[in-house]
């Protein structure tokens, strides 16, 4: 684990130009919500236009596809720049519901982001209630093949934000790891590292949440993946 840590540090300090590891990293993209009246998700590569980022995600193409996932059980944007005079193809065909042209309140809409935002942290029990919904309506209507696609996105987002909600714990709590060496971190930062089992008692500080987030959000992909291959027990506090 610490070898892995210090060799990401390193990477990204000095680039190097031959690490394959290097070349993914500079492909990471995050994802953005703006504070707009109507707030737009913006793929971006670092956080100077916004203070509100999730990630990290592997490329570009990730996010569009999130915003078509988002869009078809939500009905938020796909776009990133939308048209405001002539809207898309997506709200003329009624998937999309057309912020850009204001024809749904910003209260609602923003409703919608929210479902977003709560997934994106973790909890998808909001965006799952709007599949269920959805898939209830289709079959009742015998659209049993667009029932099946929403039910697959449904148990995609699910899956997906057991990931997310690591990534938003590693940053905002504190987190122990059993394996044959025990790590403590807390809210993003490697506090001890013992042969023996470390508890909770070590985390008598108030620790600030970390100030460089994409940082944080990049060492919460490497620490869970150390995770999932080692097999390691881990819990948060």
């Amino acid at each position: 684990m610490e070898a892995l840590l210090a060799e990401d540090e390193l990477i990204k300090k000095h680039k190097t130009e031959y690490n394959i590891k290097q070349k993914e990293f500079n492909d990471y993209v995050y994802l953005s919500i703006s504070a707009d009246l109507y707030p737009a998700l913006n793929s971006v590569k670092d956080d100077s236009l916004s203070s509100e980022i999730y990630g990290p995600f592997r490329n570009k193409l990730f996010i569009e596809e999130l915003r078509r996932m988002f869009c078809k059980v939500l009905g938020t944007a796909v776009c990133e720049n939308p048209n405001r005079e002539r809207g898309c193809i997506q709200s003329e065909i009624g998937n999309c519901s057309g912020p850009c042209l204001e024809r749904i309140s910003s209260e609602d809409y923003t409703s919608d982001i929210n479902i977003i935002r709560s997934f994106l942290q973790g909890d998808a029990k909001g965006i799952e209630a709007k599949a269920d919904r959805m898939i209830k309506y289709l079959s009742a209507d015998l659209k049993f093949e667009e029932a099946a696609e929403i039910l697959k996105l449904k148990n995609f987002f699910v899956k997906f934000a057991e990931r997310q909600k690591f990534i938003n714990d590693f940053i905002t709590k504190n987190l122990i790891i059993h394996s044959e060496v025990s790590f403590a971190f807390e809210k993003g930062v490697l506090k001890k590292v013992r042969k023996k089992p470390i508890t909770s008692d070590i985390f008598i500080s108030q620790a600030e949440e970390p100030k460089d987030l994409l940082k944080y959000l990049d060492k919460a992909l490497v620490v869970l993946f150390w995770i999932n291959k080692s097999k390691s027990v881990y819990k948060f506090y």
